[in-house]
């Protein structure tokens, strides 16, 4: 298995790291096939970055406990490889490759998402599963305080998925003077292929796929709603990259994703040391 790792992040990206995780993944060319998925998608390609696009909502369910939910889909938009893009026509178009994911976890008890400025919160995940897929034709994406929407999608296949590792989550919220609101999250999750066929290097078990989401407050990509206790998450920009996992049991694939997990601006999962 692998691990889906994800970071949040402010105004700038930046990998974060879990308390006793193994050290930062170094990021390496990888090859994926999407056709073997999906027919009449792109051949097989060689990246070493992903961009993506994150839509989320995360909800206060408990005001009193801090207890919160958060379901967000990621849309992977773009593939560089030593800073040149790879020309993939097909993407977006012809097929779509996403993350679905759906957590639970507290934060700071009695708070919300309008927090006064210049002050932070912090939280944890107790919970959270993802899957990931490649579906046919070009989807159109969006969230709202009801969670996030994809319409325009064909046949899917599922390509992996994914649990949190115990203890393996952490959230914070933070409104600076001059930035706003932004939010962050770390989170271990497995990560077990469930296509082999896509994934045609490096070999299945053997690397880490860290994904870093970006949102700011624009009003338009973050917004709160239901007097402060949703967080919405509309097209926060990420990228991503596939590293070597430097642990002895099978890889896991860590998602990085501010906006994504967590409180929805930036988040990564990691590798469990």
């Amino acid at each position: 298995m692998r691990l889906f790792q994800g970071t949040a992040l402010g105004a700038l990206f930046a990998l974060g790291s879990f308390a006793g995780a193994s050290a930062a993944p170094i990021p390496i060319v990888f090859s994926w096939n999407p056709s073997a998925a999906v027919p009449g998608a792109d051949g097989t390609f060689q990246a070493n970055n992903i961009g993506q696009l994150d839509y989320a909502s995360v909800n206060i369910t408990n005001q009193a406990t801090g207890a919160f939910t958060e379901h967000a889909l990621l849309n992977f938009t773009a593939f560089t490889n030593g800073g040149a893009v790879v020309p993939l026509p097909g993407l977006g178009t012809n097929y779509t490759l996403y993350v679905d994911f759906t957590g639970a976890g507290s934060q700071t008890p009695g708070s919300n998402f309008a927090i006064p400025v210049n002050t932070s919160v912090a939280g944890v995940f107790n919970s959270g599963t993802y899957t990931f897929f490649a579906a046919a034709n070009g989807g159109t994406f969006g969230a709202t305080a009801a969670g996030p929407t994809v319409a325009g999608l064909g046949a899917a296949v599922q390509l992996a998925h994914g649990t949190l590792l115990p203890g393996q989550g952490t959230t914070s919220l933070t409104n600076t003077t001059g930035s706003g609101l932004s939010a962050g999250a770390n989170v271990n999750a497995t990560f077990t292929e469930d296509f082999l066929p896509f994934f045609v290097a490096p070999a299945p078990g053997t690397v880490s796929l860290v994904l870093t989401d970006s949102s700011t407050n624009t009003g338009s990509v973050l917004t709160t709603a239901n007097n402060n206790l949703t967080l919405i998450i509309n097209g926060g920009g990420a990228n991503g990259t596939l590293s070597s996992t430097p642990v002895p049991e099978p890889a896991t694939l860590v998602l990085l994703g501010g906006g994504l997990f967590g409180l929805g601006l930036v988040r990564r999962f990691r590798k469990a040391s």
